[in-house]
């Protein structure tokens, strides 16, 4: 098992919120050291400044986009920065795949957002506001709410205590394929209770390599579309282990049961620094041959949700298996295209 520097056996017996949080580093081996910087003032307002950096690698591209006192901005305002946002990410893709291999296609992105249950102007939490935004950005990319069911890639989005937006996009030249879990309604599909447009990501994203592998959304105790297991951090722990289990068994289209120490790499988000300990033994059982385990402190898109976990698994070495009965099947999922 490769250690990290977030490895279980790694972290500090005590750690705070962090203000700012960044991609899993599993991303470094896909990634060259080069950055490249790009800078801009944001249209709606002339005190957030919004910078990005891309990534380049011979696998795949990450912008990385920061809003600079994107809290001070308390109404709706805040949905217009993170529409922006997603325009520069889309921006920085565009001119970066000028250069061969062109990385188009968005497969993952994580979304750091300060102070995700700060209450705005009109009442709604700032995720909801957020959420606002990115619905508008990606409407306008894919035509709307249908296209945007077709086209979501995996995704993460939690709150830190810093006053930074944080946007991180990974992008590939090949187009993933997207992956839902049969147990939870698609987030795009959410119901007004939570917000006036609905969250925009899949359960996960398979890519079209050899281990298929597939990146899994930040996954949390939520059934159908309802959070489970209030104040509970072990029984949410179990129903957020069943949820990845039960994506990356939806992505092995031939019925294979697949547990989740097929996991390569795993990340935590915590809400409450008292369940550390339970947190890094619960780890430790449920993956236990992952690669890298990483815990960090984030505020949860739900205040009754206490952890969170995103994954990278391997799904399958080929796109036709062989199942225990014998017989052969083609996966049904179709190609999906990103930003």
């Amino acid at each position: 098992m490769t250690t990290h520097a977030r490895h279980l056996d790694a972290l500090p017996q005590t750690f705070e919120p962090t203000d700012e949080l960044a991609p899993p580093p599993w991303l470094e081996s896909w990634l060259d050291d080069e950055i490249t910087p790009a800078e801009f003032v944001c249209p709606e307002t002339s005190t957030q400044q919004m910078t990005a950096r891309i990534r380049r690698g011979p696998v795949a591209t990450l912008v990385s986009v920061r809003v600079q006192g994107a809290r001070q901005v308390r109404d709706g305002r805040f949905g217009d920065l993170t529409a922006s946002a997603y325009a520069l990410v889309r921006s920085a893709l565009h001119d970066s795949a000028l250069q061969a291999p062109a990385h188009r296609h968005v497969v993952r992105m994580w979304n750091f957002i300060p102070g995700i249950h700060d209450r705005m102007a009109g009442g709604e939490a700032r995720y909801m506001t957020f959420n606002a935004g990115r619905f508008s950005a990606l409407s306008d990319l894919h035509r709307g709410k249908a296209g945007i069911a077709a086209n979501a890639p995996a995704a993460s989005g939690v709150g830190h205590l810093g006053t930074d937006l944080f946007i991180h996009a990974l992008a590939m030249e090949r187009a993933g394929i997207s992956v839902e879990n049969p147990a939870q309604i698609p987030a795009y599909h959410y119901s007004s209770r939570w917000g006036r447009v609905p969250p925009c990501f899949a359960r996960a994203t398979a890519i079209n390599d050899e281990d298929r592998t597939l990146l899994i959304s930040g996954t949390a105790a939520v059934i159908g579309e309802e959070s489970v297991h209030d104040g509970d951090a072990r029984a949410q722990w179990d129903a957020t282990i069943n949820n990845i289990s039960r994506v990356i068994e939806h992505a092995d289209t031939d019925g294979l049961i697949v547990p989740p120490r097929r996991v390569d790499h795993a990340r935590i988000y915590m809400a409450r620094a008292e369940d550390e300990q339970s947190v890094r033994e619960w780890s430790r059982r449920s993956f236990p041959d992952s690669q890298t385990i990483e815990i960090l402190p984030a505020q949860l898109c739900r205040s009754e949700l206490l952890v969170e976990i995103e994954a990278v698994a391997r799904v399958a070495r080929k796109t036709a298996l062989t199942t225990s009965a014998g017989s052969s099947r083609t996966s049904s999922m179709t190609r999906r295209k990103y930003l």
